[in-house]
């Protein structure tokens, strides 16, 4: 669990009686899932393989539900109360540090990406681990984003002094198809973003000796899954760069998110005009947009191929956050808080889905995981398909959930990893 979830988590009593999270929180959370994950993503692989220093070899732990172990501190204050004293120990609130589901049957057939400094595909049931063909050993974990058609995989050099304000160091980037286990290179960048066709993915680079991305202006340049250039490159508005590529268009953020709301812009690069904006975005498609982060509020959608827009309720006191589509666009996966106790504390987060066709939200059983857990929940959609996969990392084994259509429940079983390696799941791993 990161800290901005943390946070997050904790927040959510001072939003019970307005509609928007206290000032720096919101940028905090839309920044966990953009550019400067790319920067740390080796860093938490890091920390979250020193949590799972474990036998190596992907031998299987068992397919059960783990019991929940003792949670380790206690419930965050929130932020804007700064006067609340840590609660006594009868406020300690016994939440779970795993999924829970039926036990998930030998004949699923599972093949996961495992990043570390040799990543590789972890397929189930045999338990087995295939090395990514074309990859160099990294010093650090290598970083993942997905693209439409599998995942662009960035080396991982130790960082700059002048980090977070620098664009970092120029870095191979490779491109691995959905379960292929060869990888292919496809050209040099300091930063990355997902494109709307099929492998292909926008390079950003700065001005040699660029220290502060804020005042810099970005040039982006649109590469296949073959490395082969797609157009002339572009100039970004000065201090922005891009989520990702939505239809012929690009979605920008600011690099100084501030406090609040967060505006993104859709923006043409033919004409350099923006199109349309967006306050708070929490998904992103090839296609569409999803946005709406605050108490109660309404998940709106935008599908810019049709025009279409739609909302979807959320259940009262929650709030949507961490969105992922389906590759179909049928499917929108979001993560929501759980809501808050009678004592002002945030309680779990949990997953559902909206099924964008029906207009209608489903919670997830037993996806709920505690915000006070020493573990954290990825999920995200397998290759090409509706299912949709979770996990629940940090502990020394690790957990996978699978969800399908129609399902009821989740189906859950778990496996080990070797030390420094963990699970890729989503939109950046």
């Amino acid at each position: 669990m990161t800290d901005i979830e943390r946070r997050l988590y904790a927040a959510m009593h001072a939003a019970v009686d307005g509609t928007e999270p206290p000032d720096d929180l919101l940028a905090a959370v839309m920044r966990r899932h953009r550019r400067y994950v790319v920067r740390v993503a080796a860093a938490v692989l890091v920390a979250v393989a020193a949590v799972a220093a474990v036998p190596a070899g992907l031998a299987s732990a068992g397919q059960g539900t783990p019991p929940s172990g003792p949670r380790s501190g206690s419930p965050t204050p929130s932020p804007s109360s700064p006067h609340r004293t840590q609660p006594a120990a009868r406020h300690v609130r016994r939440e779970p540090a795993w999924m829970t589901g039926p036990v998930m049957p030998p004949t699923v057939s599972l093949r996961l990406l495992v990043s570390g400094r040799d990543p590789v595909w972890f397929s189930s049931p045999s338990d087995a681990s295939q090395p990514i063909a074309g990859l160099p050993r990294s010093p650090f974990a290598y970083s993942f984003d997905r693209v439409t058609g599998g995942w662009v995989a960035m080396f991982s050099p130790k960082g700059g002094a002048c980090q977070p304000d620098c664009p970092g160091a120029m870095v191979p980037v490779y491109f691995v198809a959905n379960g292929s286990a060869v990888a292919r290179r496809i050209g040099t960048t300091e930063l990355l973003a997902p494109g709307s066709g099929r492998g292909t993915a926008w390079l950003e680079t700065y001005p040699r000796g660029t220290t502060d991305v804020n005042v810099a202006v970005a040039t982006a340049q649109q590469v296949t899954s073959s490395g082969t250039r797609l157009g002339p490159p572009v100039r970004l508005p000065t201090g922005y760069g891009i989520l990702r590529a939505v239809g012929s268009d690009l979605l920008l953020q600011p690099d100084d998110e501030g406090p609040g709301a967060v505006t993104f812009k859709l923006w043409d690069p033919r004409t350099r005009r923006v199109i349309r904006s967006f306050r708070n975005v929490l998904a992103t498609s090839p296609s569409q947009v999803a946005w709406g982060i605050c108490d109660s509020c309404a998940v709106h959608v935008l599908d810019l191929r049709t025009g279409v827009a739609e909302a979807v309720g959320v259940p009262r006191g929650t709030w949507a956050f961490d969105g992922q589509f389906s590759a179909d666009g049928r499917f929108l996966a979001i993560r929501l808080s759980g809501g808050v106790t009678s004592s002002g504390y945030a309680t779990l987060g949990r997953i559902a889905v909206i099924d964008l066709r029906a207009g209608r939200l489903r919670l997830l059983p037993g996806s709920s995981i505690g915000n006070d857990v020493p573990a954290g929940q990825i999920y995200g959609w397998q290759g090409g398909s509706d299912t949709l996969i979770a996990a629940v990392i940090g502990h020394a084994v690790t957990q996978v959930g699978i969800w399908r259509p129609g399902a009821a429940h989740l189906v859950v079983r778990r496996f080990w990893l070797p030390p420094g390696m963990t699970v890729m799941l989503g939109s950046d791993g």
